[in-house]
């Protein structure tokens, strides 16, 4: 089971469950990060960064021959 599916599947029990059964598990999260070192949650928690850069239009203008216009 991926990270992602264990996220999706915790979510979708945990809002099946009464408000004071959330509240229980929102304090067992808690203690079981208090648990875990700080290096070892930061590597845990830390999605991957993504940097987006923007070029003017102009630099784009090279790859014209590329591909036909019109998408054909």
């Amino acid at each position: 089971m991926t990270a992602f599916d264990i996220r999706s599947e915790l979510l979708r029990l945990v809002e099946t469950l009464p408000p004071e059964q959330q509240a229980q598990i929102l304090e067992f999260a808690r203690f079981l990060r208090q648990k875990t070192p700080a290096e070892a949650r930061e590597k845990i928690i830390s999605p991957p960064r993504i940097v987006v850069r923007l070029v003017p239009a102009t630099t784009l203008t090279n790859l014209t021959g590329m591909v036909a216009l019109g998408g054909a």
